[in-house]
C-alpha cells in the first residue's frame, strides 16, 4: 500500500503578509523557539504568540450545544 507524500519546495519564496502582527513576525517567533530549545524559557511566551489568536474565535454553536448537553 503506497502512502501519499507531500512535497514541499523551499525554493518558493512568498512575501510575508503585512497584515500579520509584529509579534507573529518570523524573527520574533524564531527567537522564542530558539530560546525555548536552549532552555532559556519554558515556552509559555511562544505558545501565547502562536495560539492566543485562537482564544478570540467564537465557539461554534454545535460545540456549545454539546457542552450544554442539548
Amino acid at each position: 500500500m503506497s502512502v501519499p507524500i507531500m512535497r514541499l519546495s523551499a525554493s518558493v519564496r512568498r512575501p510575508f503578509c503585512a497584515a500579520v502582527p509584529r509579534e507573529l513576525g518570523p524573527n520574533n517567533v524564531k527567537g522564542k523557539i530558539d530560546a525555548f530549545l536552549r532552555g532559556e524559557s519554558h515556552g509559555g511566551e511562544l505558545l501565547h504568540t502562536l495560539y492566543d489568536h485562537v482564544l478570540e474565535e467564537p465557539i461554534p454553536e454545535r460545540l456549545r450545544a454539546l457542552v450544554r448537553g442539548s
